[in-house]
């Protein structure tokens, strides 16, 4: 675990240098680069959430499907979705059926091609 940590923290500090190599900040200056979007993030999701029309076009994108471009990245979006909560959908589905999940899961699977 500690390696896989240490491991971790190298590469995301490959990343940080890869991106801020020809810039002049230091490790404080991009901490409260990050505090900074932090907040603003909690500042808009706090306004959306009090919001009396949270589908306001401040808080909402919309898509023209005429533009090829725009459908694709939607087309991209969704299938690249489905393999998000293919991923990351079943551990809450065992969180949510603890005696019975594993077997109906299973059940599911196919062993042969």
């Amino acid at each position: 675990s500690d390696e896989k940590h240490q491991i971790a923290y190298k590469e995301v500090a490959e990343i940080f240098a890869y991106l801020f190599c020809d810039s002049s900040l230091v490790l404080s200056d991009i901490a409260a680069g990050l505090v900074l979007v932090q907040q603003e993030h909690l500042e808009r999701e706090h306004a959306m959430l009090n919001s009396e029309n949270p589908l306001h076009p401040e808080y909402s994108v919309s898509l023209n499907f005429n533009d090829p471009l725009e459908r694709k990245l939607f087309q991209d979006a969704v299938h690249f979705l489905r393999f998000a909560l293919g991923s990351y959908s079943w551990p809450i589905y065992m969180y949510m059926n603890p005696c019975f999940g594993c077997c109906k899961l299973y059940s599911h699977v196919s062993l042969c091609p």
